[in-house]
């Protein structure tokens, strides 16, 4: 889609790119959005307000553990990213506004821009003051033929029974701080391995149109293929510790005990075939990687090369090459090149072939048994055949 701002231009592809993947997501109108992106920062990144709010949607940096809070995960207050956190947020805010103020429909997203821009315990967060923000959200949202039209989700993340908070402090942008902020849950504390693998999904889109780079892959700015993969899960609390290098690349990562295998049926098999078309189709969740060889001269092993993110049953994100740096492409852009699928699954059952934390303290476990293995966190044969002997359960 494109969104037009009230000067006539159109928003920046990158933004437009988030919002929508954020509202498929959430399940928030990608309108509110992209409005309060337009009244909040034209969007413009690299934007500091008098009151010390940064980027495109003006959040506090002093509030962001708030924020990481309700949201139900930490993300990047300066960046296109942020889109992802307020669309996050604005879920929790309409939770907040229907148990606490009693609002429904379309006043729950009204109530959540109020919330976001004056603070939840504001007069004009309570009283649905349309004068001014939301106002100028939905001429905005009428300018390019959008309305409320997505409901909200039953279950939402952040904490909506936390005790009332104090009523919003002076300066307008800032949310009220808690009296004891919670911490953001990781992964293996109970959030959803679907929701970490859409959110390193929707992570990757917010670097649409960074560059491409091996020797800077660590760079804030700068990606190549397997860097993108492991920043994005790791920026979702995913270690990456065992599988490689701190940033492994795409032959490494292929192996991490929190994957799944989805094709082919054992880590033997990669590499030996190459999957066309219909491969690449039984991986359309967000989150799921496709490994492929792109290089027919690669000396390695399991003959990958490079990796993407499937961004949903359409497209892939990827950092692609120098020529393209990241961008999305058709899901079954690779076809005839797939050598392995793998979806996040932290209870995966561990197998020959994997690599990574839980395979380490498998062989811990099994060591206390009486097995003698190098916790390498390897699962090798050496590994197989001590659970085969000493039936440690997997």
């Amino acid at each position: 889609m494109e969104w037009k701002m009230e000067n006539g231009r159109p928003a920046p592809a990158a933004a437009v790119d988030v919002a929508e993947a954020s509202s498929v997501t959430y399940r928030v109108p990608v309108g509110i959005l992209l409005g309060t992106v337009e009244c909040e920062s034209d969007f413009r990144l690299g934007v500091v307000s008098s009151a010390g709010a940064v980027g495109p949607c003006q959040f506090q940096p002093k509030y962001a553990e708030d924020y990481y809070r309700y949201a139900g995960f930490r993300f990047d207050l300066t960046s296109w990213e942020s889109i992802a956190g307020m669309a996050a947020i604005f879920v929790f805010y309409a939770k907040l506004g229907a148990e606490r103020y009693g609002f429904a429909g379309d006043d729950l997203w009204r109530f959540a821009m109020l919330a976001h821009r004056y603070g939840q315990n504001s007069e004009q967060a309570k009283t649905l003051q349309r004068k001014g923000r939301v106002d100028d959200v939905e001429r905005m949202m009428r300018q390019n033929g959008l309305w409320y039209d997505t409901p909200i989700p039953e279950e939402v993340p952040g904490d909506p029974d936390s005790p009332e908070e104090p009523e919003a402090p002076q300066e307008p942008e800032a949310p009220p701080e808690p009296e004891a902020p919670d911490a953001p849950e990781e992964p293996e504390g109970g959030r959803p391995a679907a929701c970490v693998a859409q959110g390193a999904a929707l992570w990757a889109m917010t670097k649409l149109g960074s560059r491409y780079s091996q020797a800077d892959r660590g760079a804030a700015d700068a990606f190549d293929c397997s860097s993108l993969v492991a920043r994005a899960y790791a920026a979702q609390g995913v270690s990456w510790a065992l599988v490689g290098s701190a940033i492994p690349n795409s032959s490494q990562e292929v192996y991490s005990d929190v994957f799944e295998l989805l094709w082919p049926e054992t880590y033997a098999q990669i590499g030996k075939t190459l999957g066309g078309a219909s491969v690449l189709e039984r991986a359309t969740q967000a989150g799921d990687l496709q490994f492929l060889c792109t290089d027919k001269s690669t000396k390695r092993a399991n003959r990958i090369t490079h990796v993407t993110i499937v961004v949903d049953g359409e497209e892939i994100v990827h950092a692609r090459s120098t020529r393209y740096g990241v961008r999305t492409d058709p899901l079954t852009l690779y076809r005839g090149k797939a050598c392995a699928l793998l979806r996040y699954n932290p209870e995966a059952p561990l197998r020959l072939g994997m690599r990574g934390l839980r395979v380490q303290a498998l062989q811990k476990a099994l060591n206390a048994r009486g097995a003698k293995l190098d916790v390498d966190g390897i699962y090798g044969r050496k590994t197989e055949e001590a659970v085969a002997r000493y039936g440690a359960a997997l």
